[in-house]
């Protein structure tokens, strides 16, 4: 398989695609900075791109987590949320 431009990878996040493919891998995506909390689109963007570098047509994302994080002091609480992508990666194949 050859890398591919991010912009290609087709996301899907309910239906799979009507064409026939091949899953090939699993890819994760995450925010890259400390706790703070990240826009869902920023994680979609890292699945494509991983999804991208090795050779991917599609994601089909097969779940999400979310991690929370908190901290304390004698004022402030302060809460961060970490959400994680996971997806399926395929390759499209000719119909047989």
């Amino acid at each position: 398989m050859v890398g591919r431009s991010p912009q290609s990878v087709q996301i899907f996040k309910t239906n799979k695609p009507t064409r026939h493919y091949v899953e090939v891998g699993i890819v994760t995506s995450r925010p890259t900075g400390g706790f703070s909390s990240a826009q869902t689109g920023d994680v979609i963007a890292g699945l494509r791109e991983k999804a991208a570098e090795v050779g991917c047509d599609a994601v089909i994302i097969t779940g999400t987590r979310s991690d929370v994080y908190g901290a304390a002091n004698s004022t402030t609480i302060t809460v961060s949320e970490k959400q994680e992508f996971q997806g399926m990666c395929i390759v499209y194949s000719e119909e047989n």
